[in-house]
């Protein structure tokens, strides 16, 4: 992964994640997020198929939040890890777009870096802030841990 891939890897998702924590809930949003949280702190077993690494993951940041972090809630700390979990995979997707245009052959080869830069960064933010992925990198979801993977 060469520099340029890597600035647009690194801006993506500083800017995601920017966004993410801003735009994140501080408690419980809806859906199955309540049930991951609570069975994240106890290591209990979620709804089929119970998604057993984040609810390790889960346990851990708690753990962690309880001893160093007693202002936030277990559910912020829950939520702004799938904040950090959705913008690395958003950077992901900006370093694949920029990986595979390196094989495009563009007729003024000057232009190439910064088209694939911006084109990257774009097709990177453009995933981060579709409606869906949003909703669930904002929130205390597996999706955005299954979207890194």
């Amino acid at each position: 992964m060469g520099l340029n891939c890597t600035f647009a890897f690194f801006t993506t998702t500083a800017i995601a994640l920017a966004v993410y924590l801003q735009t994140a809930s501080d408690s419980i949003a809806g859906g199955d997020a309540g049930e991951l949280v609570a069975e994240g702190c106890t290591l209990g077993i979620a709804h089929p198929p119970g998604y057993p690494l984040f609810t390790i993951i889960v346990y851990f940041i708690t753990s962690l939040g309880k001893h160093y972090l007693q202002n936030l809630s277990p559910a912020y700390l829950v939520n702004a890890s799938s904040c950090l979990f959705g913008s690395i995979a958003s950077g992901l997707v900006a370093a694949t777009v920029y990986e595979i245009s390196t094989n495009l052959r563009l007729e003024d080869e000057k232009d190439q870096p910064i088209v694939r830069q911006s084109s990257s960064i774009a097709a990177g933010l453009m995933c981060a802030f579709s409606p869906l992925l949003w909703q669930y990198n904002t929130s205390a979801e597996v999706f955005a841990l299954h979207n890194l993977f």
